[in-house]
C-alpha cells in the first residue's frame, strides 16, 4: 500500500460528484484517499457518493443540516472531532450555515469488502453523522499526520493505521447486507403508505393513533420504528411536509403568505412565519423574494 501525497490549493469534496470547497492536502493508497479539506458555508448541496466516506471534524461547532435518499435526516451543530460515516452510494442533500474543516478518508467499496474476506458475509456501512468515536478520530489524525510528514516511521505505520480503522469500521458500523429490513425498522411499502398519508393531510394533520392504525400497529412502536426508518418523528415529518409544500406555493403561486399558512395547516401565520424561519433560516417573504430573482 505505497502512498502518493500532494498539497492542492482547490479541490472538490471526497466522492461527491459536485461541489465546492479548498482541498489542502490529500494522500492516496490502493483503494484509499485522503483528503484535508476547507469550505465556506453552502446552501442546498446535492450530490452522490462514489466511495465510502469517514470524515472527522477538524473545525468549531458548525450548523448543518443533511437529509440522504432513504429519508435519514440530521440537523445539529457538529462537535469538533465528531465523526460522519456514509456508505457509497448514498444520495445527500445539506447545507451548513458555517465554514468548516473536515480530514475525509474515501474508500473504495471493493476495496472495503475484500478487507474483510476473513470475518465472512458481505457487510454494508450503517450511515451515522456527528458521532463522537474518539478512536476513528485518533486513527484519522494520525495518518494524516504521518502521511503529511512523509512517513518518518515508514510506510508500514500508515498500513496499520488503515488496517486497524477498516477493522473498527466493520466491526462496529455495518450491519449485514440482508438486514435492510431489519427487525424495528418499517418496510419501504409500508413507509410509503405513511408518507403518502401524511402528506395527503397537510392541512388538517392527522394523530400518531391513526397513523399506526393504517399498519395495524401499537402507536408507541409505531412511533419508534417511523423515527428509525426516517431519523424523525412522524411530526417533524408533517412539519417538514408542511414547509416544503408551502415553498411551492410561495414559488408558484402569488397567495397572500396568510393564506398560504391556513392552507398549509399551520394554527395561524405567527406560527407558519416563526416554524418558516426556524426551518429555512430566512422569512417566507424573503423565500419568496429569492425565488423571483
Amino acid at each position: 500500500m505505497g502512498v502518493r501525497q500532494r498539497v492542492q490549493g482547490r479541490g472538490q469534496p471526497v466522492g461527491i460528484d459536485r461541489g465546492c470547497g479548498r482541498l489542502l492536502f490529500e494522500a492516496r493508497w490502493e483503494g484509499m484517499l485522503l483528503e484535508h479539506e476547507e469550505a465556506d458555508p453552502m446552501d442546498n448541496v446535492e450530490g452522490g457518493l462514489i466511495r465510502h466516506c469517514v470524515s472527522v471534524n477538524l473545525g468549531g461547532p458548525t450548523r448543518f443540516e443533511m437529509r440522504l435518499h432513504d429519508e435519514r435526516f440530521w440537523s445539529a451543530t457538529a462537535q469538533p472531532l465528531g465523526i460522519s460515516i456514509l456508505p457509497a452510494g448514498a444520495q445527500i442533500k445539506g447545507r451548513t450555515w458555517d465554514p468548516c474543516e473536515a480530514l475525509t478518508l474515501s474508500i473504495d467499496p471493493r476495496h472495503f469488502q475484500s478487507a474483510g474476506e476473513s470475518d465472512g458475509g458481505d457487510r454494508a456501512l450503517v450511515p451515522c453523522c456527528n458521532v463522537s468515536s474518539p478512536l476513528i478520530a485518533q486513527l484519522l489524525l494520525a495518518l494524516h499526520a504521518d502521511a503529511k510528514t512523509g512517513q518518518p516511521e515508514g510506510p508500514g505505520y500508515g498500513e496499520t493505521l488503515l488496517i486497524a480503522l477498516l477493522a473498527h469500521l466493520r466491526q462496529t458500523h455495518t450491519a449485514a447486507a440482508s438486514e435492510a429490513q431489519a427487525e424495528g425498522l418499517l418496510s419501504k411499502a409500508a413507509l410509503e403508505r405513511v408518507k403518502e398519508h401524511i402528506r395527503g393531510r397537510l392541512e388538517i394533520g392527522v394523530s400518531l393513533t391513526a397513523l399506526a392504525a393504517l399498519l395495524d400497529m401499537d402507536p408507541y412502536a409505531f412511533l419508534r420504528a417511523f423515527k428509525r426508518s426516517t431519523g424523525v418523528t412522524p411530526h417533524q415529518y408533517l412539519i417538514r411536509a408542511r414547509i416544503e409544500h408551502a415553498k411551492q406555493m410561495l414559488h408558484l403561486t402569488r397567495l397572500p403568505v396568510t393564506d398560504i399558512a391556513l392552507r398549509c395547516g399551520f394554527a395561524s401565520p405567527s406560527h407558519f412565519a416563526d416554524t418558516f424561519k426556524k426551518v429555512e433560516r430566512r422569512t417566507a417573504l424573503e423565500y419568496r423574494n429569492c425565488c423571483a430573482v
